[in-house]
């Protein structure tokens, strides 16, 4: 993870981290550790991070970018980076938007249709080819989603029955098919599951069920699905420990679940303290963070590239307070340092952000 960002009330938002590519919007290449506001007085419903770019949707449906746009993962028609916010082409109009390595989703509103665009080496568009596309290029089937949610190399899609169908890379049994092979259209996840909420992460994915029970499939080299061992799944396992949980996030090589009475608990890779647990070891089932903070949300960071492993989480208060804890390397932690945390601490300047 190298970047971050949040938005106040009114929709301003404001992003910390590396800066390399333009990717905080603030018109510079200059790496932040505290926030600072991303240029042009836009105002946003929703944001979301991709490896070295940013995307927010704004209430009329569109879509903006920033950041790397070597793939033409900023919809703009060009490959050209831009360090402050240009709109998606086409006439879109989005309800949701979400960002992977290197490419973007969006959901339509009207017809919650699936659209894409960026890298595509994959499938990870869903358009039935490997062609990189600048612009947004609807995901083949002509399924409806009621969330999607971006990967590294896969993307997911949740419908409104429960089932989540997944795209893109599977060398690691991310799509849950109960197969390794990468897919340029959707495939559903076996097993008959019903979800109410999904998250991609780098090799894995996840999905929560209204009892509160998580399942995860794919990569497991560090314990990231929780299921007490370290073996890859092509096909959903249960997060061992009777958990009960209200919201996921999957990260790089670890996942995070937020219970309802506001505690965090992590598995998986934690050698820069990603898991907030007072430690650096790596866990294959659920440990609590090391905090008396009680969050209302939870964020993982877009890995930098594939080799990358350097994690960060964040939480969010009631209050608009942001806390993170994990690598620090670029400042996207945000408390004025580049040091790594094993526990929560609080982002400079934070108070009042409501995502």
């Amino acid at each position: 993870m190298s970047h971050s960002n949040a938005q106040i009330s009114t929709g301003a938002l404001w992003g910390w981290g590396r800066n390399l590519y333009g990717h905080l919007g603030d018109q510079t290449t200059t790496d932040r550790s505290s926030p600072v506001a991303v240029a042009g007085g836009h105002l946003f419903l929703q944001s979301s991070l991709g490896t070295y770019h940013s995307l927010g949707l704004k209430s009329d449906g569109t879509v903006w970018a920033w950041g790397f746009n070597t793939s033409g993962q900023l919809g703009d028609q060009t490959i050209t980076n831009r360090s402050s916010p240009v709109s998606v082409v086409g006439g879109h109009s989005f309800g949701a938007v979400d960002g992977g390595a290197f490419y973007s989703l969006g959901l339509k509103s009207s017809n919650l249709s699936a659209w894409a665009w960026g890298s595509n080496a994959w499938g990870q568009l869903g358009d039935q080819t490997i062609t990189d596309r600048s612009s947004p290029v609807a995901v083949a089937g002509g399924h409806s989603f009621i969330a999607i949610r971006g990967g590294l190399y896969h993307s997911l899609g949740l419908k409104s029955d429960g089932t989540a169908w997944g795209w893109g890379r599977n060398d690691s049994g991310e799509l849950g098919d109960q197969t390794i092979t990468n897919r340029s259209s959707p495939v559903a996840v076996a097993g008959g599951h019903s979800f109410i909420a999904i998250a991609g992460a780098q090799f894995h994915s996840l999905g929560l069920k209204s009892d509160g029970t998580v399942w995860a499939w794919g990569l497991n080299t560090s314990g990231q699905l929780g299921d007490q061992t370290i073996t890859d799944r092509s096909s959903p396992v249960a997060v061992a420990g009777g958990h009960s949980f209200i919201a996921i996030r999957g990260g790089l090589y670890y996942s995070l679940g937020l219970k309802a009475d506001g505690k965090v608990w992590g598995w998986g890779r934690n050698g820069n303290g990603q898991l907030g647990d007072n430690s650096t070891t790596n866990r294959s089932s659920p440990v609590v963070m090391a905090s008396d903070e009680s969050f209302v949300a939870i964020a993982c960071g877009m890995p930098a590239d594939v080799a990358d492993d350097r994690g960060s989480s964040y939480g969010r208060k009631t209050n608009g307070e942001i806390w993170a804890w994990g690598s620090n390397g670029w400042g996207q932690l945000g408390d004025g340092t580049i040091t790594d945390r094993s526990a929560p601490v609080d982002v400079i300047g934070t108070v009042g952000f409501t995502t």
